[in-house]
């Protein structure tokens, strides 16, 4: 799970909660996406004076704001690509909720597009370079049987490369259950069997 954000990082997101509409939103992130990978600088000012205005925030703020999203929803794109369920482990915890749920949905409907978009420029989406797996269970102690696992759930620990196109990397936690992971695994086999059958064109 992801951790929570500083204080900087949180005042950033709450620029995003002065847009008007949910489609004012989602124009918001179709251009985070494309102008993925500038620096904040290098962003247009045309652009910049734009979403200024929507926001009534200074452009300084409205290039933080951009290029923290661009980085936010890339991670979320991956994420999603992987477990659709797991999108919400892209956001730090302590984002708002309900604007945690608007991005959310967004990443999905948007997934497709973005992916095509991400996946032809010259900069690649993140990728997974090792996963950790460990089980944890836990006990009702109000029950006899209190040394007795009652809840038993998956989590994978994702190491990824290229985090907001750059270098770096980052370990993100996903908490599966015993179906999710049922789920996860028949689509993954489904995968080794599609790679495997263009393999044999």
């Amino acid at each position: 799970m992801t951790t929570a954000h500083p204080p900087k990082a949180k005042t950033v997101w709450q620029h995003l909660l002065k847009v008007p509409s949910k489609e004012v939103m989602v124009r918001l992130c179709d251009q985070a996406i494309l102008y993925k990978g500038l620096a904040s600088h290098n962003l247009p000012d045309s652009i910049v004076a734009n979403w200024s205005s929507t926001l009534s925030v200074t452009k300084g703020e409205t290039r933080q704001v951009i290029t923290s999203l661009s980085s936010l929803l890339q991670r979320g794109v991956f994420l999603f690509s992987a477990n659709p369920s797991a999108v919400s482990n892209a956001f730090p915890d302590d984002f708002h909720a309900d604007l945690r749920e608007l991005l959310s949905s967004i990443i999905a409907k948007r997934f497709s597009e973005w992916k095509v978009t991400l996946a032809d420029s010259n900069r690649t989406l993140p990728m997974l370079i090792d996963v950790q797996c460990k089980v944890n269970s836990t006990s009702d102690s109000a029950t006899l049987d209190a040394l007795l696992p009652t809840k038993a759930s998956c989590v994978l620990q994702l190491k990824i490369e290229g985090v907001g196109n750059t270098d770096k990397t980052e370990l993100i936690d996903v908490e599966l259950s015993r179906e999710k992971v049922d789920t996860m695994l028949d689509g993954l086999s489904k995968i080794r069997d599609q790679l495997t059958s263009a393999m044999q064109r």
